[in-house]
């Protein structure tokens, strides 16, 4: 193997951060992960509030949606090999997370689509993470940086996670629960908008 160039970790994440198409793939798992752990955090309190299920139950039922996630990550890699963009497989979930999340927090739906719309929530984001880290080689300013830039991305995920459930909490318990879906909105907007940026960055790869 070729001996990685020398240099100093200051200077890989300067190149690292210096490349544009890592801060909107950092944005866009801040606002999934922003969107999914809202969700998914919520859920089983939904499940005993509105529906009168126990906690265990409710729980189960969490676990196997979020189990579907999986499904969409594999499901990502197999679009990608079949050549359909990045930036696609970025803004196509993000409408659907907004719309599947608008019938989970739906109170006037019955149990049975609101949890499928659950379960579809979950398969339709795991194309986000999938798509990430899949980008990361052809963004990474050199191979040697394919880690510093994981990194880099990574801090988006950590960022939603920590962020996103106090603030859907916060709207909840200014607004109700109506409001959860307005903030999902907000965030995978967010996401989508970013989708949108990274067009031109990935049809840039292709150019070189």
């Amino acid at each position: 193997r070729a001996r990685p160039p020398a240099g100093s970790l200051a200077a890989a994440v300067r190149l690292t951060a210096a490349r544009p198409a890592a801060w909107v793939l950092a944005g866009v798992f801040a606002a999934y992960s922003a969107s999914f752990m809202s969700v998914f955090g919520f859920l089983p309190t939904m499940l005993v509030e509105e529906m009168g299920m126990s906690t265990g139950t409710a729980a189960v039922l969490g676990a196997v949606a979020v189990m579907g996630n999986a499904v969409g990550n594999l499901l990502a890699g197999g679009l990608a090999r079949r050549g359909v963009p990045r930036w696609a497989l970025v803004a196509l979930p993000c409408v659907g997370l907004s719309l599947t999340a608008a019938v989970v927090f739906s109170h006037g739906l019955p149990f049975a689509p609101r949890y499928a719309a659950a379960i579809l929530y979950s398969v339709v984001g795991g194309l986000l993470p999938a798509t990430v880290m899949g980008a990361l080689p052809a963004f990474a300013p050199r191979p040697d940086l394919v880690g510093t830039m994981s990194g880099f991305v990574m801090q988006g995920s950590n960022i939603g996670q920590l962020a996103g459930p106090p603030l859907l909490a916060a709207v909840v318990a200014g607004w109700g629960w109506p409001a959860a879906p307005v903030y999902i909105a907000a965030a995978t907007g967010l996401g989508l908008l970013l989708a949108l940026r990274l067009r031109p960055l990935e049809r840039g790869l292709g150019a070189r």
